[in-house]
């Protein structure tokens, strides 16, 4: 029941879909405390950045909303649907850059925006095997499986046999993304350091900067904006 109900969302219209996520946003907002306090400390220490927008803690909740209910777009639409929700592209030259000289690459994005619309697009114009940990909800790993190993993507698991296929696909001059703030578990080959992150200790993976060293790859960040 729960699978077939996040298909029909992910077949919405975007506004629709963004419609429902924003609804799940302000649920989130008014039914949890633990929310609302973390939204507006993290809120504050944004703030401190010189520059920084003006956003409040709903808003930041009402976009984690969205992010929700689109990953059913970007699991289960169709892949020109989900291409053509990419407006314009920027940045592109760096990557032309690192495959011309013959570097692999790793891409590098957070859990934040529109991360996997992002890593579709990707796909769309090169091989590229994206570092995953299951999702807590059992019945959603086999869609999200299914939804990222379509056109050019393949997946790797946030463990000691994900690393030797990271390593293997780097060595071979191909391309991985990685989300850095997702950390293998120190048994299963993860390790990591705390470092300043706007002015808190952030627990931070090791692994993207050893790939790195050891393959020689170029190391590009990422992201996809969510457009009014």
């Amino acid at each position: 029941m729960m699978a077939w109900l996040f298909k029909r969302l992910g077949a919405l219209p975007l506004p629709v879909n963004h419609a429902l996520g924003c609804l799940a946003g302000c649920l989130a907002w008014l039914g949890s405390g633990r929310h609302r306090r973390l939204s507006r400390e993290n809120v504050a220490r944004f703030r401190k950045t010189p520059g920084a927008p003006a956003v409040s803690g709903l808003a930041v909740i009402i976009e984690q909303g969205k992010g929700l209910t689109e990953m059913a777009i970007a699991w289960t639409a169709p892949l020109p649907r989900i291409y053509s929700l990419v407006t314009s592209v920027e940045g592109w030259e760096h990557v032309d850059a690192a495959k011309q000289a013959g570097r692999p690459i790793i891409f590098v994005s957070p859990h934040l925006g529109c991360y996997d619309i992002a890593g579709r697009f990707l796909e769309s114009r090169l091989p590229v095997m994206a570092l995953y940990r299951p999702p807590k909800q059992a019945w959603l790993e086999p869609i999200m499986q299914a939804g990222r190993i379509r056109g050019e993507g393949s997946t790797a698991p946030a463990d000691a046999s994900g690393i030797r296929q990271l390593l293997r696909t780097l060595k071979g001059a191909g391309n991985v993304i990685i989300l850095p703030d997702q950390v293998p578990a120190p048994g299963q080959g993860g390790d990591g350091v705390w470092a300043p992150f706007f002015g808190a200790p952030a627990y931070t993976m090791t692994l993207l900067p050893r790939l790195a060293r050891s393959t020689g790859a170029a190391v590009l960040f990422f992201f996809a904006e969510r457009l009014p």
